[in-house]
């Protein structure tokens, strides 16, 4: 915002009798031809200034590149899917969602990208969604899990589908036996692992 229309906003426009600075941006001439009031005005032109400050930025020098996602070894749902799923990730049912993922994953298919953030979305409200959404997302929802703070818990990956659920001695199993991509210095991770690798077994705390 300039000088001059920051004033103006400061005081507010009645101080002003309605009087806006002249026009120092194509885009204030286009809002002064609306004829809507000066409230408006100048707050359609600190948008549009914004707007160009954002636009005008140059990218820093010197930032490498993300690491592009993995290729997903998994075919998306089919399309018919998409709609019913999006309804379920949105909170509508949502009490059906679980089954559906589970169906999901035995069909061996993952969501479409498109739903990749609301399902992210989704697991992060919801904790007992996470083991479901983990076999679904694909690597595309692994990477853009790596992109968000609050979704790194999809960083997990599920168990493969060779290993049993069930441990032959889980309280003296090492766990990166079983997970060998398991990160001990993720501490939510760690959490998120050991209370499904040992919920059904008492004696391990």
């Amino acid at each position: 915002m300039s000088d001059d229309l920051l004033k103006v906003a400061l005081a507010g426009t009645s101080r002003t009798g309605g009087q806006l600075p002249a026009a120092s941006l194509p885009v204030d001439s286009l809002v002064a031809a609306e004829g809507c009031s000066s409230e408006r005005q100048m707050l359609l032109r600190a948008g549009a200034r914004a707007i160009y400050r954002q636009v005008g930025l140059l990218p820093r020098a010197g930032v490498a590149s993300p690491v592009a996602a993995l290729v997903d070894p998994l075919s998306a749902c089919p399309p018919g899917a998409v709609g019913l799923l999006a309804a379920l990730l949105s909170g509508n049912q949502s009490e059906l969602l679980p089954e559906a993922l589970e169906r999901l994953r035995l069909a061996g298919w993952r969501l479409p990208h498109t739903l990749l953030a609301m399902a992210l979305e989704a697991g992060t409200r919801k904790s007992d969604l996470r083991p479901a959404l983990l076999a679904v997302i694909g690597e595309r929802g692994r990477w853009l899990a790596g992109q968000q703070q609050p979704w790194r818990w999809a960083l997990v990956r599920p168990f493969a589908q060779e290993i049993v659920a069930t441990r032959d001695n889980p309280a003296t199993m090492d766990a990166t036996e079983h997970y060998p991509e398991y990160n001990e210095q993720m501490y939510g991770a760690k959490n998120f692992f050991y209370a499904h690798i040992n919920e059904d077994d008492p004696l391990v705390t």
